[in-house]
């Protein structure tokens, strides 16, 4: 007769995985920021992502158990549950007792890692930064780079700025203090501004702002250096 279903089968739906709903993303991008004229900036990348203490930072989504099938003779077709995930609390992270929120204990960066979420005061590169790493600039925490940075790129946070090698004709901007284990070898067109002291190897021909002290321990060359501080 019309209208009437003698028959049904169901396909089994397989149960979704475990999963971190992430509060805080990572907007930057890989390879370069697109201006309004479709020129890419290959330096710009965006601003890190940090948090700020307090902040959720994601929840987890438990895995679900599926659907199971049904053949035409009502025999039912078992199907797959999804599988949880193990994200762990990491340093400065703090999980709730539902098992599911993470919240920041304090300012920092945000990374999540071999499925571990944490908060780091410092942004670490392990190596120059160049055009692998892009322009560094982040909104809480400090920098700490393990090699030079090359002229034409540009490192600013509100915390400190720690250079293990040289730095070039680059801009450089802290809320605290910089230092940079090698020199300052700049052609006029670099900038290091500190909202603390500023202390490097040597310098020739760059800017210096710092509202603490300047410390040099070799020389200056043919720079402009203001401190509210002393220039030692």
């Amino acid at each position: 007769q019309d209208g009437v279903l003698w028959a049904c089968a169901l396909n089994p739906r397989p149960g979704h995985d475990g999963h971190l709903d992430m509060h805080v993303r990572d907007k930057r991008a890989k390879a370069g920021i697109t201006d309004a004229h479709g020129r890419i900036d290959y330096r710009q990348r965006g601003r890190l992502p940090t948090v700020a203490k307090g902040t959720l930072i994601a929840t987890y989504v438990d895995a679900t158990p599926g659907h199971p099938g049904r053949i035409l003779d009502n025999t039912y077709i078992p199907t797959l549950p999804g599988r949880e995930q193990k994200i762990r609390a990491g340093a400065n992270v703090l999980l709730e007792d539902d098992r599911h929120s993470f919240y920041a204990q304090t300012d920092g960066l945000l990374l999540l890692q071999e499925n571990s979420l944490s908060v780091s005061e410092v942004y670490y590169v392990n190596g120059n930064v160049d055009m692998h790493i892009g322009h560094v600039e982040m909104e809480r925490g400090s920098i700490h780079v393990r090699g030079s940075v090359v002229a034409g790129f540009r490192l600013s946070c509100p915390g400190s700025i720690v250079v293990e090698s040289t730095v070039e004709d680059a801009r450089l901007m802290a809320g605290g203090d910089i230092e940079i284990a090698g020199g300052l070898v700049m052609g006029g067109k670099g900038l290091v501004q500190a909202g603390g002291n500023v202390i490097c190897l040597f310098a020739s021909k760059a800017r210096i702002d710092a509202e603490g002290d300047i410390s040099v321990v070799n020389e200056l060359i043919n720079c402009q250096a203001q401190a509210d501080g002393h220039v030692i």
